[in-house]
Order: C-alpha cells, then sequence, then structure tokens
C-alpha cells in the first residue's frame, strides 16, 4: 500500500503546484494547477495515476488528477483502461456516502468531471459508467437517462450507428427498471428518437432498428396502456429490450387483444370521446390486419417529428403491428 507521505511525494513531484492531496479544492483550482503544471513524460504519468489507482482513489481531488492523467493514457491500451474504471467505480461506490449508491452529488460529479455537456472523451468513460449503472445497489433519479444520453451523443458524434455502442444502449435501457421506471420513460423515448432522427441514413442499421422498435414501442404501449402498473410483468422493459428473442408477439400476447376492455389511450387521447374512438377502432384494426400502413406512418411522422422514414422508423410500426395489432391506429385517432 502506497503511503499517505509516497502519495503526496508523487503528486508534489509531478504536480509541483497541486499541494496535498487531501485538502478540499474547488474542481476549477485544481484543473487550473494541474494544467499549469510541468508537461509529464506519458511513462511518468502512467507512473503516478497507476500508484494513485492502485492505492485507492480517497478524494475528489486524486479522482480528478486520475481523470486527467486518463485523458493521455487511456490510447496506450494494455490494462489502463481497466485499471482506470475499477479504480474510479471503487471511490464512487465504496469511498463516497452513502455507500453501494450512485447518489445525486456522484452524478453531478460525473456530469461535470466525466462527462460536460453530456460528452465523454472515451470508451472507457462509457464503460465506467455503465459498470456503475450495473454494481450500484441503488441509482439516483436521473442516472440512466445520463448514460443514455452520452452514449447516444457518442454515435451521433461518430455520425453513424455502430454495433458495440447500440449493444451498450441496449444494455443500458434494459437496466432502467433500476432507476424506478419499470418501462421506456418519456424522457428515454425522446432521447431515442432524437438521435434516430440525427443519424438520418446514418441510423440504417439492423442491430439500431431492432433496440429503437422495442424501446420506443415499449414506451408507447405503457402510455397508452389503461392500467401499467397491473400488466407490469408484461411490460417490464428487460422483457421487451433484453430478450433475446428476435420474433415480434411474444412479449404481450393477449393484451392486445382487449382493446374494448378498460380505459386505452386515456392518457394519449384529447379528449375522453377521441379515447373511446380509439378504443373501437383499435379493437377492430386487431381483428383487420390489412389496415392501411400509411396512415400508421404518417401519424407516426407527424407526432413524433419525423421528416422522413429511415429503417428504424419502419421497423417501429411493423414491430408494434406485430407485437400489438391495433395499436397504432388507436394512437392515431387518440391524438387526432
Amino acid at each position: 500500500m502506497v503511503s499517505s507521505r509516497k502519495r503526496k511525494d508523487l503528486i508534489d513531484r509531478y504536480f509541483p503546484y497541486y499541494g496535498d492531496p487531501l485538502m478540499d479544492l474547488a474542481s476549477r483550482d485544481l484543473v487550473q494547477r494541474i494544467q499549469s503544471a510541468v508537461r509529464l513524460s506519458e511513462a511518468d504519468m502512467r507512473r503516478l495515476a497507476a500508484e494513485m489507482c492502485a492505492d485507492g482513489i480517497r478524494t475528489a481531488p486524486e479522482a480528478e488528477a486520475v481523470l486527467y492523467c486518463h485523458a493521455r493514457l487511456d490510447r496506450l491500451g494494455e490494462d489502463w483502461p481497466g485499471l482506470f474504471i475499477r479504480a474510479l467505480r471503487d471511490y464512487l461506490l465504496l469511498r463516497t456516502e452513502p455507500e453501494g449508491e450512485v447518489s445525486a452529488d456522484n452524478l453531478a460529479w460525473l456530469r461535470q468531471h466525466v462527462a460536460p455537456d453530456g460528452r465523454v472523451r472515451t470508451l472507457s468513460e462509457l464503460d465506467l459508467l455503465i459498470v456503475l449503472y450495473r454494481q450500484a445497489e441503488t441509482v439516483t433519479e436521473g442516472y440512466g437517462l445520463f448514460v443514455l444520453e452520452c452514449l447516444c451523443e457518442w454515435m451521433i458524434s461518430a455520425g453513424k450507428a455502430e454495433g458495440p455502442i447500440i449493444e451498450r444502449i441496449g444494455t443500458v435501457l434494459a437496466m432502467g427498471e433500476k432507476g424506478g421506471t419499470p418501462w421506456v420513460s418519456h424522457a428515454e423515448a425522446v432521447v431515442l428518437l432524437r438521435t434516430n432522427d440525427s443519424l438520418g441514413r446514418a441510423g440504417d442499421d439492423t442491430a439500431w432498428s431492432r433496440v429503437f422498435a422495442r424501446a420506443v414501442g415499449n414506451y408507447l404501449m405503457a402510455r397508452a396502456h389503461p392500467n401499467p402498473q397491473g400488466d407490469r410483468q408484461a411490460l417490464a422493459r428487460k422483457n421487451w429490450i433484453g430478450s433475446a428473442d428476435s420474433r415480434p408477439g411474444q412479449y404481450i400476447g393477449c393484451l392486445a387483444l382487449g382493446f374494448n376492455k378498460g380505459r386505452w389511450f386515456e392518457d394519449v387521447s384529447q379528449s375522453p370521446e377521441l379515447a373511446r374512438l380509439a378504443r373501437q377502432m383499435a379493437s377492430e384494426a386487431a381483428n383487420d390486419q390489412a389496415v392501411a400502413q400509411s396512415q400508421k406512418r404518417s401519424w407516426l411522422r407527424r407526432r413524433l417529428g419525423w421528416e422522413k422514414t429511415g429503417e428504424a422508423d419502419r421497423a417501429l410500426v411493423d414491430f408494434l403491428n406485430q407485437e400489438a395489432p391495433g395499436l397504432t391506429t388507436g394512437l392515431v385517432v387518440a391524438t387526432g
């Protein structure tokens, strides 16, 4: 174990203006001091960061110093990304209060230092956010949305839908119940819709279409459902997004046959009259697979702000028509 004195000697040597690592410095002051320090060789920086990680990061200033080093070390590959992720994970989950939780304070710190403006610099930082989500006992409200936004921003910046990032997006969406929402939330759906719109034809990827269709479909079904809490298991996001079953029609079964029972579409209708008409039309459409697809796609473009229909948009319509025949017709009527 590296002693506190040795740790201080390392910091003093490599960051002459850094001062005592155990001091409670304002983050902006710390960054200014680090940036004004002498330029280190990668070998020296690696040694400093590795010493701190091996002993365990104990304070926010130490964590911020490691993040500064990480920006230069991540590209070296080897074992550094794993060391970095483990050290920051242990600091945030084991050395901050409450232990085992991604708290509101943790989220604020991550927003400021790992993803300013919602953008991370490296894949290692994206994976750190996901590891925290997976391994925390609880997470503060908004954490899952924050991670989803970072992933989608990465994909938008890359200008294409990439398999490894899409897989991470599916993982994060499937874990969302840990944040308190059994099904995909409105805020999550908005992020996905905005991402799909930003990608345009660059989003024409089978993997993206699958995740997009099941996630937004899950959101729309929960919004239209008269009592989603009563069918919590059937509507659980992990069953829609996390399922390995690629065949639609497996998630809600006979639910789709009951549009004429209960108060379907009440929460998305402009009036009770429209909701009643929507239930009637949805019930009829559920038994009539010849309902015009063009009408449904026109509704999706109009209501969700799409100017053109891409592969993911079509996948959503097709998925809903197979998973819940009549649902899109009811939504068209309910929303006017």
